[in-house]
């Protein structure tokens, strides 16, 4: 992905994309988008706790020490494309 830059354990095991922190599973990447109402970076901790592998944050996010991160540009332009490619693209079958 296009400016992307990996912080922590590159090989965690993802098993979901998940941008609702208060839907995130054990091993889920949580995407923090910032919306109308809430900015999904404030659910960080909430995430991690709920079991998240991985988060996938902006450039400017705070993030827990030991937590694996993908910083990206924008998240929410970031979304689709990492669900994308977590589940095979399935736009293209």
């Amino acid at each position: 992905m296009s400016g992307a830059i990996v912080e922590g354990d590159g090989g965690a095991e993802i098993s979901g994309v998940q941008p609702d922190s208060r839907r995130v599973k054990p091993g889920d990447l949580f995407v923090a988008v910032p919306g109308i109402r809430a900015d999904g970076h404030a659910f960080i901790a909430d995430a991690v706790a709920a079991g998240a592998a991985a988060v996938a944050v902006q450039p400017d996010a705070q993030v827990p020490d030991g937590v694996a991160a993908v910083r990206v540009p924008s998240t929410r332009s970031a979304l689709g494309e990492l669900a994308a490619e977590f589940y095979g693209r399935p736009a293209r079958r």
